[in-house]
C-alpha cells in the first residue's frame, strides 16, 4: 500500500516539476538527480507550511527535526548532483 502511496506521489510531483528534460543533452542519471533534488526540495517546502501554520507554543520538535532532516538531504543532493554535473560537463567535447 505504502508503494502505491509514493508512486501516486511521484505523479503527482511530476506534473508539477514537468515531463520532460531540464538539460537537452543530459544522460536520464542526470535527470534522476534533478527528480530527487526536486523532490526533497518539495518536502522542505512542504514541512516548512506545516510549520508556519503551528502556533509557536505548539509541539513542533517532531517537524522542526524533519525539516533539519530535509535540508540536510538537499545538501547532499545538490552536493551529488555538482559532483556529477561537473564530471558530466568535463566529458563533453568542446
Amino acid at each position: 500500500m505504502k508503494a502505491k502511496a509514493q508512486a501516486a506521489e511521484r505523479v503527482s510531483q511530476a506534473s508539477e516539476y514537468g515531463y520532460g528534460k531540464a538539460l537537452a543533452e543530459a544522460p536520464d542519471e542526470l535527470e534522476r538527480y534533478l527528480d530527487e533534488l526536486a523532490e526533497e526540495c518539495g518536502n522542505f517546502l512542504r514541512l516548512l507550511a506545516k510549520l508556519r501554520q503551528l502556533p509557536i507554543d505548539a509541539e513542533r520538535a517532531e517537524l522542526e527535526a524533519q525539516l533539519y532532516a530535509s535540508l540536510s538531504h538537499i545538501e547532499a543532493h545538490s552536493r551529488e548532483l555538482r559532483a556529477w554535473w561537473d564530471r558530466w560537463d568535463e566529458a563533453l567535447p568542446d
